[in-house]
């Protein structure tokens, strides 16, 4: 799956929501933020817990999150018509 097909099938997602368009927005960008936060413990566990390998149940709640957070920031980009495409080239431009 690419990056279109990816945005397209989030954005039939959402629009399964009565949410507005701010709704949507804020919605994601705060759960984005918890995911966040969740990262972060993820990271302490392994910096704390796992000694020079980092534990498959580590890397397991690390994906979960990460999927989170891009659900999220994909449910933004639609929102706001924003092409993920477009935010990975800028990205990589910039550079």
């Amino acid at each position: 799956m690419d990056f279109k097909e990816y945005q397209e099938r989030i954005n039939n997602l959402d629009n399964l929501s009565n949410n507005s368009r701010r709704e949507k927005v804020i919605n994601s960008g705060l759960s984005t933020i918890t995911k966040s936060g969740n990262i972060s413990g993820n990271l302490k566990s392994i910096l704390y817990n796992d000694d020079t390998e980092i534990k498959r149940e580590n890397i397991e709640k690390l994906k979960d999150n990460v999927a989170d957070i891009m659900y999220n920031l994909t449910s933004i980009c639609n929102s706001l018509d924003i092409s993920i495409e477009d935010i990975l080239l800028n990205n990589i431009n910039k550079k």
